[in-house]
């Protein structure tokens, strides 16, 4: 007697040919052959398609394809939900990787269902992105992470650090999410190589694979607690969070009490004009970065470690500019002149 299959395992793969035939023609052999079972278990899957989830298969010599799929039930929003959704999606459709077509079209829904004096002017098509190799790249990399996150399939990826142009890393994940940050996409998953939670930029992944293994989701992983506890995306290597104090000149400082940058942030305002800036997390290669780009309007009061993060960069920054000559007009005439430290 034949051992049942696992009735997840089955399932994931019976979403995964919805998927797959709403996109592409397939023989039956074809399938098998990608799903590593029999034919005689294709034609059932198939039959659950057909019988049971109502879709419509077309059989041909090439082979199957779901002709239409299911529309999903009405839902009804209130009018203040609608037009969130529409500057959600208008703020999506600037991002490179998002199918801009699909976006459009579902936009251009959300208008009709509001009436014409409360429709807003967003048409993300006026305003086309470059259709690059990069960019294609990217929506084929989140299609292909949305469809493993769906299922619950670990990926295999050929991924490239930073700095490292040259070195490519081997490395099965079991992806959690997909979050957006900035102009980027960041994979969020469990590193089987690393046996750590690890943050992976979407346009450094240069090959993906499905490996249609399941993976049983952690419950102790909250992806909301993971972002809380980083700035940025990255987290800072296992180490603690400390409470950080910043004091922010003008105008900085007024750029800086406009946004919300942390749950745990607090400001209060001084005498002199100068914004006094409190955080508590890890201070991460982000953090560092996001404070030294306010240059010399802002000081770290503490802790001592970012103070002397800030300061070796400061001297970096300071001895490359000594070490350049500039040009001057002396007569007519071109002489160089060392820029003296401040």
């Amino acid at each position: 007697m034949a051992k049942r299959e696992p009735e997840l395992q089955r399932v994931t793969r019976i979403l995964d040919m919805l998927i797959l035939l709403s996109q592409q023609r397939l023989k039956r052999r074809d399938l098998a052959q990608r799903y590593s079972v029999s034919e005689r278990q294709i034609t059932g899957d198939l039959q659950v398609l057909r019988r049971g989830l109502g879709l419509e298969i077309q059989s041909t010599e090439q082979g199957y394809s779901i002709t239409s799929l299911p529309s999903l039930p009405s839902v009804q929003f209130e009018t203040v939900e609608l037009l969130a959704l529409l500057l959600a999606a208008a703020a999506g459709s600037r991002s490179p990787g998002i199918p801009r077509d699909k976006l459009a079209a579902a936009i251009a829904r959300l208008h009709q269902t509001l009436p014409k004096s409360l429709r807003l002017p967003i048409d993300p098509t006026r305003f086309p992105l470059p259709s690059t190799p990069a960019a294609r790249h990217r929506e084929e990399i989140l299609r292909a992470l949305s469809e493993a996150i769906i299922c619950g399939w670990t990926v295999e990826m050929e991924y490239r650090p930073p700095m490292r142009r040259s070195t490519l890393y081997s490395r099965l994940v079991d992806p959690y999410a997909v979050v957006p940050y900035l102009r980027g996409w960041y994979l969020i998953g469990w590193c089987h190589t690393r046996r750590a939670w690890r943050t992976f930029k979407v346009d450094r992944i240069k090959q993906l694979r499905i490996t249609r293994t399941s993976f049983k989701r952690r419950q102790e992983f909250d992806l909301g607690e993971f972002l809380m506890g980083s700035w940025g995306m990255f987290e800072a290597g296992g180490q603690p969070a400390e409470e950080v104090e910043l004091l922010f000149s003008p105008p900085a400082a007024h750029w800086v009490a406009e946004e919300q940058w942390h749950h745990s942030q607090r400001i209060e305002w001084l005498p002199d004009g100068r914004l006094r800036f409190t955080v508590t997390l890890r201070v991460t290669p982000d953090f560092a970065r996001w404070v030294l780009s306010y240059g010399g309007a802002v000081e770290v009061v503490r802790p001592e470690s970012l103070r002397e993060q800030v300061q070796e960069h400061a001297r970096a920054i300071l001895g490359r500019y000594q070490a350049v000559a500039t040009p001057v007009l002396q007569n007519g005439v071109a002489a160089s002149v060392e820029l003296e430290p401040a």
